[in-house]
């Protein structure tokens, strides 16, 4: 069902469903980790300095320096146990949900990050005070159930497979970014306000309850529906007569799922590498490179990473230049940073298509916006500079919702599920790789510049921006995203290179009318089109053939020279 865009948002916000989801989600998860983050930097530290009345009035530089370092490390160890068993949990979850639907991804999800913090919430409490190593066992054990990133993943899949229409489908990821990005606004400045009123240990008990209501939300409001794929699954040689065979053993319908999910998996890699018709192929893993890279970022210099990623340990270091913060400055930052971001998040997508700008457009926007705000954190000795970073990545959020809507005309709308998981495990393998490169940066680099790990993350917006560019100006040539023409069009042209549904195997089987008597002009015409259709169709074809970067230009041609598109 098309939506026209100026009754799209209104649409968008009458019809919420996940976005309530991920809002419980990142509420509860950014306000314990403002709290639960200097608590587990002290609480390393203890772990090498022995008192912890010295590691918050630490007056030593060199000590301090070994503190990072050491904090540094365990970043590294926990998201190693975390990400690693995540990476392979996710990839099952996201062909499970193209599969079966994305209600047990979503609730799984839930699980997963709420083992992962219960661990934490048993080494920082003063009762229990495991040792700090059980993060890690907890950690995997989350990572099994999957991960906090399949949960947004398998939302904005969902929201793809309930939405037809491209225009909509950005403004309702803008949306459902907005209630994530609020969720944090929220979660940082009641940690903010909280932080001289309760403890730690109660700050995560409410995160907690947050999880908790969010899973009783998913379990509540998203269905279980099965998808086309599930039905020619599970119908597939059951209708047929013939003689009843013996019911499959537990093992065989083990075996047999795995081996079904593995197939996705490589269907879902498939989608990504398949040869397609002009750039499209390199258009896909473009744009997989920007939200990985925007993905990666957005967790790496904010509270979301495992433990407070590399951000807090930056924030908190007195010497040097450093900004010496605690849990309040943390929390007002955080959630300044996020209220800007959602701002720019809505306000910019919607603006931004009503002026009719195309999503390649979105994404270099978001990705300078970005970009420039690392770089800037990398230069700040000062809170006041931390606070001008925040407003130059006012547009680093539009990187998502125009990724996915920029992928729906990409693919053809059976690959989209397929798509999307694939994006998801490679925003997980991005995060496991991102978190290692960038802890073991900042821990050798730590002693010479302490920014030397923000200003290579810069250095990657420079590169995937070029790349954008490029992509933004092949697209334009090749009609991607261009409204004046058919939707139904543009899909058909994204099927090039797919196999045939049902129903088009259907209507190729059916036998031709007879055909009605027409004139000699009449005849002729179509004969001509007929020529050129298949002039087309031949170019087409031999596009198939050639290689990542190459252009087929003629393929968009008619034999007026206009676009196809």
């Amino acid at each position: 069902m098309a939506v026209p865009l100026k009754g799209s948002v209104v649409f968008a916000i009458k019809h919420i469903s996940v976005e309530l989801i991920v809002f419980f989600v990142y509420l509860g998860y950014i306000f314990g980790n403002t709290f639960q983050s200097p608590a587990v930097y002290y609480r390393i530290c203890r772990i090498y300095m022995g008192d912890d009345g010295y590691c918050r009035s630490m007056s030593d530089r060199d000590e301090e320096l070994m503190v990072q370092q050491h904090n540094a490390e365990w970043s590294l160890y926990n998201s190693l146990a975390f990400m690693t068993p995540a990476l392979v949990a996710d990839c099952i979850l996201g062909a499970y949900g193209d599969k079966f639907g994305w209600k047990l991804p979503i609730m799984l999800g839930i699980l997963g990050v709420t083992i992962a913090e219960f661990g934490y919430l048993l080494t920082l409490s003063t009762s229990v005070n495991t040792p700090f190593w059980t993060t890690l066992v907890f950690g995997f054990a989350s990572g099994v159930s999957g991960s906090i990133s399949i949960i947004p993943v398998a939302c904005n899949a969902f929201l793809a497979e309930i939405t037809e229409d491209s225009d909509l489908l950005t403004v309702r990821a803008a949306l459902f970014s907005a209630f994530q990005t609020m969720a944090s606004v929220f979660g940082g400045f009641a940690a903010a306000l909280l932080y001289q009123s309760i403890s730690v240990i109660v700050a995560m008990d409410i995160e907690l309850f947050f999880f908790v209501v969010a899973m009783v939300f998913a379990m509540w409001r998203i269905p279980q529906r099965p998808t086309p794929a599930m039905a020619s699954f599970s119908s597939s040689g059951n209708d047929s007569i013939g003689p009843r065979q013996s019911k499959p053993s537990a093992c065989q319908k083990f075996v047999s799922f795995f081996t079904s999910i593995w197939e996705l998996f490589k269907a879902g890699l498939h989608t990504y590498v398949k040869r397609r018709v002009g750039h499209r192929r390199a258009f896909l893993i473009v744009t997989l490179l920007a939200y990985t890279l925007a993905y990666t970022t957005s967790i790496e210099t904010t509270s979301e990473g495992i433990a407070g990623g590399i951000i807090n340990a930056y924030v908190l270091r007195k010497y040097d230049h450093g900004l010496g913060w605690d849990v309040d400055n943390l929390g007002f930052w955080n959630g300044a940073g996020y209220f800007i971001l959602a701002v720019g998040t809505i306000c910019g997508t919607w603006i931004l298509k009503r002026l009719g700008f195309r999503e390649t457009t979105l994404m270099l926007i978001g990705i300078a916006s970005s970009g420039i705000r690392v770089l800037l954190i990398g230069l700040a000795d000062s809170t006041v500079m931390m606070y001008i970073a925040n407003v130059v990545g006012i547009f680093a959020g539009l990187v998502q919702p125009a990724s996915l809507s920029f992928i729906v005309q990409l693919v053809a709308p059976s690959e989209v599920g397929k798509a999307f998981s694939l994006l998801g495990v490679g925003g997980d393998f991005a995060y496991l790789t991102a978190s290692a490169v960038y802890a073991l940066l900042y821990r050798f680099t730590l002693n010479i510049e302490p920014g030397t790990v923000f200003f290579f993350m810069a250095l990657l917006h420079i590169m995937v921006f070029v790349a954008l560019v490029w992509m933004h100006i092949q697209s334009g040539r090749e009609g991607v995203g261009r409204r004046r023409f058919s939707s139904h069009l543009q899909n058909a042209i994204s099927r090039v290179g797919s196999p045939p549904t049902v129903s088009e195997m259907t209507q190729a089987n059916e036998v031709p009318k007879p055909e009605k008597k027409t004139s000699i002009f009449m005849r002729k015409k179509t004969q001509r089109v007929s020529m050129a259709e298949h002039v087309d169709s031949l170019d087409m074809d031999s596009s198939l053939e050639r290689g990542v970067w190459e252009s087929v230009e003629d393929v968009r041609r008619s034999r007026n020279n206009q676009t196809l598109y």
